[in-house]
């Protein structure tokens, strides 16, 4: 049993939910009605012992203001979920849809709590914590299917600390890439251990960049990059797509012969060189690109009012 008293309004469910069953002239929308009341109310008080029990368990005070301000809100959606599931007694079939919608609003559930900093002490306590309150205020729910939500949880909070690590990082080297204007080509930078993801974010700024300010060519130096994987090369070859696109000529630098072999092997064609000067020297000699984009920025321009 729980040690939280019963709220108002769930004394007033239950003595509704008694008469219902003697009242044959309250009709199936009504009773859909109050159980959605009751679904509802479930799951706010269940929130509540949650947060208190949570906020008595985590031991920062950062967290605690953490469940307050926010674990209590993000919780709602598994929560209700959860309810649901236990009142169909589908929670364990793992055919069901309500099953796959409870493990799956569990992992985003770990994923905001990583987002919002919450510690790992804190995320471990958090499925425990809502299906103790859950169990008792629905029914009791299974240790199987707390630890399958506990493994679903911990897979969205790992995702969540990636994320955020691969924000900070890009904020952090982000504004250490430098970007330089030979003439009328701007040479972009990739230096450092950066991971995939944030490369890949990057690039498709950049890509973004080529084409709203029109820029005729392009070269990526990649001479401060330490040799990556496969996944690296193939991100980094995609500047040349995207430049492509966007009607610019595309040259890379600083690219040693390991990463010439890494490259080449996720896309042929491209202009690759050790020296910034020969990839200047390559898309200053290039015919301009008529990129598909660039060729509708071309035709909108003609589009407008007054243009000749």
């Amino acid at each position: 049993m729980s040690d939280f008293p019963v709220p108002p309004i769930r004394a007033q469910n239950a003595v509704f939910a008694r008469e219902l069953g003697y009242n044959a002239g309250v009709s199936e929308e009504q009773e859909s009605e109050h159980e959605g009341a009751a679904a509802e109310a479930d799951a706010e008080y269940a929130l509540a012992i949650f947060e208190e029990r949570l906020c008595k368990k985590v031991p920062f005070a950062a967290d605690r203001r953490l469940v307050r301000a926010d674990l209590r809100d993000e919780a709602r959606p598994t929560a209700h979920a959860l309810i649901f599931a236990l009142t169909m007694e589908s929670a364990l079939d793992e055919t069901s849809l309500e099953h796959h919608e409870c493990v799956a609003m569990t992992n985003l559930l770990g994923r905001r709590a990583a987002l919002l900093g919450a510690s790992p002490t804190t995320a471990a306590a958090i499925v425990n914590e809502l299906c103790r309150a859950i169990g008792e205020i629905v029914k009791p729910i299974p240790l199987e299917y707390v630890e399958t939500l506990s493994a679903s949880l911990a897979e969205g909070y790992a995702r969540g600390l990636r994320e955020a690590e691969s924000s900070r990082l890009m904020s952090a080297f982000g504004a250490h890439l430098p970007v330089l204007q030979v003439g009328e080509v701007r040479v972009y930078t990739l230096a450092g251990p950066l991971p995939v993801d944030l490369v890949q974010e990057r690039l498709e700024a950049w890509g973004k960049e080529i084409f709203r300010s029109e820029i005729p060519a392009v070269v990526l130096d990649i001479s401060g990059l330490p040799l990556g994987s496969e996944s690296m090369a193939a991100t980094i070859a995609e500047l040349d797509a995207a430049a492509t696109v966007g009607g610019a000529r595309c040259a890379f630098s600083g690219v040693r012969a390991e990463w010439k072999v890494l490259i080449e092997a996720q896309s042929k064609g491209l202009l690759l060189f050790e020296s910034l000067s020969k990839a200047l020297e390559a898309v200053a000699a290039e015919e301009p690109k008529a990129g598909a984009l660039a060729t509708l920025r071309g035709l909108l321009k003609r589009a407008k009012p007054g243009a000749k």
